[in-house]
Formats: structure tokens, C-alpha cells, sequence
């Protein structure tokens, strides 16, 4: 098999078959920009295509490896692509940035989660696309912004790969990644980013590279989603940035 961690060419010099793992890039968790924004949502986890007994004619092939999402940018993760197998990036956690003001959280592979907002509109977690991830979790509604926000939701086939809903007392978690062997040992890809929490505990990210949310002790940002995972950034609250989304990866076996 072969490994792409960044865009390049693959060549196949005889017709036939490949099995492939395409994973896009995840997206960030929000960002809270000042000390009265709400806690924002956990960032949804790139979306995962895993391929099997796929053509291929003699050629050379732009394999596409998409980039984590940015806090600061609305774009979410970048799509990861070979040929027509496409994984779309996840889609940005619920957000206030400073030259939009509250945003909701975004869809993509797997969708963004919610923020801590009375205004539902924007404590909603956003959709995944079937059959590559899942929703993000939905953000509490208590006025005031200091409970949980929702997690990014991941890419795992089972409700696992749901994020978690935010509470009083926690951030949701990240939803699961999926596992693959195409390397021949088990590869978990694609988890979600953990939703802030201000004055407990934040979510955790969920497994398969996702980060952790932002939370009080000490006062810190939402973790960044691991390289090469399409993990999903946790999110931010008050003045620190959401985490940035986790880079894609594309790997390739060529069947025998």
C-alpha cells in the first residue's frame, strides 16, 4: 500500500483494481473572539470514503489530500480526492467571529457542533453526509453562554460517531472515528472535535484524532485535531481560538 499525506500523482502502469482509505481534512472548532462569547462548538471530523474493488485505467492520477480547517475561516476542512472517490471536509463548529458575530455551526463530512446559546438557531449541530460521518452534537440553551457546547460529530457507522450534546456541566464529547485496516493493522481516522465548556469539565475529542475542547483549568484553546487523521478541532470560549482541524491522509492498496 502507499500513503499520501499530502497531495501528489499515483501511477497505476497496468489496468486493475485498488482498495482506498480517502479521509478530508477536518474542520475547526469555533472561535469565541471576546470575553463575552459563548462556548463554541467542537469542529466535524473530515469525511471517510473507504473504497473497495475500484477500477482503475493505466494513467496517472492527482491524488488530493485536504488541509484542516482554520478557526478563523468559515471554509471548514478541505476535501481529500482520487479519481471520483471524493471525502468532503467537516464542516466548522458553531462560532462568534469577530467579523460575523454568532454563526451556526456548519455541515460538511461530518457536521460541526453547536454552541452554548439561548438562541436554538445557533445550539444546533450541523449535518454530516450519509454514509461519510455524522451530525454534531447540539450546544445547551441556557442563557448567559457558560454551559456546554455541543461536539462535532465523527465518522463512525454506528450512533457513536454522533457528537455529544452540551449540558450544564460538561462540553459534549466528539463523536468516534471509523476504524480501517487497509495498512493491515487497525487505523482509527475521522473523530470529532470535544464542544467548550467554560466552568466544567469540556468534551473530550472523540477517538480517531479528534481534539479536546477548551475549558478553565487551565485557561486554554481548543485542541487541535491530530495531522493526518481528518480529526475535528475542539472548540473556544471567550478570547481562545477553536483548535484547527486535523489534516486528511489518502492510502492505496492495489489488489491482487
Amino acid at each position: 500500500y502507499i500513503t499520501f499525506t499530502g497531495t501528489g500523482n499515483f501511477e497505476i502502469d497496468s489496468a486493475g483494481f485498488i482498495d482506498a482509505l480517502v479521509v478530508g481534512g477536518g474542520a475547526a472548532g469555533g472561535n469565541s473572539y471576546d470575553t463575552t462569547g459563548s462556548n463554541c462548538g467542537g469542529g466535524g471530523a473530515g469525511g471517510l470514503v473507504a473504497a473497495t474493488d475500484y477500477y482503475l485505467a493505466v494513467g496517472t492520477y492527482t491524488v488530493v489530500v485536504g488541509a484542516g480547517g482554520s478557526p478563523e475561516s468559515v471554509e471548514g476542512g478541505g476535501a481529500s480526492t482520487i479519481d471520483l472517490i471524493y471525502a468532503a471536509g467537516g464542516g466548522l463548529g458553531a462560532a462568534r467571529l469577530d467579523y460575523l458575530g454568532y454563526t451556526s455551526s456548519y455541515s460538511g463530512g461530518s457536521g460541526g457542533g453547536g454552541q452554548c446559546n439561548a438562541n436554538t438557531v445557533y445550539s444546533l449541530g450541523a449535518v454530516g453526509i450519509t454514509g461519510q460521518g455524522n451530525e454534531g452534537g447540539n450546544g445547551d440553551t441556557t442563557a448567559g453562554g457558560g454551559n456546554g457546547a455541543g461536539g462535532g460529530g465523527g465518522a463512525n457507522t454506528t450512533v457513536l460517531g454522533r457528537g455529544g450534546t452540551g449540558s450544564a456541566s460538561v462540553g459534549g464529547y466528539g463523536g468516534a472515528g471509523q476504524v480501517s485496516t487497509i495498512t493491515g493493522v487497525s487505523l482509527t481516522k475521522s473523530g470529532g472535535g470535544g464542544g467548550a465548556r467554560l466552568s466544567g469539565s469540556p468534551g473530550v475529542g472523540g477517538d480517531g484524532g479528534g481534539g479536546d475542547g477548551g475549558g478553565p483549568t487551565p485557561d486554554r484553546a481548543g485542541s487541535p485535531g491530530d495531522a493526518n487523521s481528518g480529526g475535528g478541532g475542539g472548540g473556544g470560549f471567550r478570547e481562545n481560538l477553536g483548535g484547527n482541524g486535523g489534516s486528511g491522509v489518502v492510502t492505496i492498496r492495489v489488489v491482487v
